[in-house]
């Protein structure tokens, strides 16, 4: 996060969908398995929500994987629904009393107790000071070690023109916008 708010472009190589509450006009997901970069469209395209509505969308659908409880029978479809009617999980539980009589009002009125726990397992803390060393080189030579073995020639397409490793290939965005 912090490399991001001194303004450069930040690909994190992973596929784990909590990190999507990072996802910002710096920040983007790079999937190396689908060889996809996942931003701000991608999200809205794949759940229908924004950025800062992914932490309460995975508290509301919960995640087996993380063993996060969710309220049961809401699920991704159901909580992005919710969430662009509401806003944001306070919003929809404002909105309980005035909500028509279904199953997920139901189950959000008796699984309410669970949500603060898992909002705060699913909550990813941005402020862990690291002392990474990006002004010295020698983060971006680790990360150019890393990238070679990874098989840098798909890694190379995600990662942005200023990051400072020597691979081929450009950030997908910086070239559709040289293209305008």
């Amino acid at each position: 996060m912090a490399f991001a708010e001194k303004g450069h472009e930040v690909a994190i190589c992973t596929s784990d969908k909590d990190c999507r509450q990072l996802i910002n006009e710096k920040i983007h997901l790079y999937n190396a398995r689908k060889d996809m970069i996942f931003g701000e469209k991608e999200l809205l395209d794949d759940w229908g929500i924004a950025p800062n509505q992914v932490v309460d969308l995975l508290t509301l659908t919960g995640d087996s994987v993380d063993n996060v409880p969710g309220i049961p029978g809401i699920g991704v479809k159901t909580a992005a629904k919710l969430l662009q009617e509401h806003k944001t999980l306070e919003g929809v539980l404002a909105a309980l009393p005035t909500m028509k009589k279904s199953k997920s009002k139901e189950n959000i009125e008796n699984a309410s107790g669970i949500l603060e726990l898992s909002h705060k397992l699913v909550k990813l803390d941005t402020h862990v000071a690291l002392d990474i060393g990006w002004t010295n080189g020698s983060c971006r030579t680790r990360c150019q070690s890393v990238a070679e073995r990874l098989s840098g020639q798909r890694l190379s397409t995600a990662l942005p023109p200023n990051c400072g490793l020597k691979l081929r290939g450009r950030w997908p965005r910086q070239e559709a916008a040289n293209s305008l």
